[in-house]
């Protein structure tokens, strides 16, 4: 019964902010509409789960970051979320210098056809240090988009599981 009682509550402050209270700058119920309120909750809401889980890759937000946008728009939102620099490129130079091991990456980067054999065999074969297989994987990385920087980066976090877990914190 407590933990029903605990829950309740904590569903209760998510819903306050569909209707203006004490955190509203300046805005009065006289002031909106039933849509308008609705539509600022479900932005404030999605804006905190947005801070709370950012992109795979990207730096986290700070509290408020997205919540206090102003405005408060789905586009300034969304554009607010997806600005950032994604982690690969932000780190290119140091992935580029120190991951030692490239194979697993072209592998899976093969398996999942985010790369095509040709280039796959010209990084193997063609190249014979890290750095100049990286530095080619990276020009294949110039047309990719998020999704696929996406998934290029948990490949790196489980084949460099250290390196990128130092170069999130750096």
């Amino acid at each position: 019964m407590q933990l029903l009682l605990l829950l309740f509550l904590y569903l209760l402050g998510w819903a306050s902010s569909f209707y203006p209270n004490h955190e509203s700058k300046g805005v009065g119920l006289q002031d909106l509409t039933d849509a308008d309120i609705t539509e600022m909750g479900i932005l404030k809401a999605v804006a905190t789960f947005m801070e709370r889980n950012p992109r795979p890759g990207t730096q986290e937000f700070r509290a408020g970051q997205l919540v206090d946008l102003s405005p408060l728009t789905p586009t300034t939102l969304f554009q607010a979320y997806f600005k950032g620099v994604h982690f690969v490129d932000r780190h290119r130079e140091a992935l580029i210098k120190r991951t030692p091991i490239v194979a697993p990456i072209l592998d899976a980067l093969l398996t999942e056809k985010m790369i095509h054999q040709e280039l796959y065999t010209e990084i193997v074969t063609a190249t014979t240090t890290p750095q100049n297989k990286m530095r080619m994987l990276f020009l294949a990385t110039t047309a990719w988009g998020t999704k696929q920087k996406d998934y290029f980066y948990k490949i790196l976090e489980r084949e460099q599981p250290f390196l990128i877990e130092e170069l999130q914190t750096s």
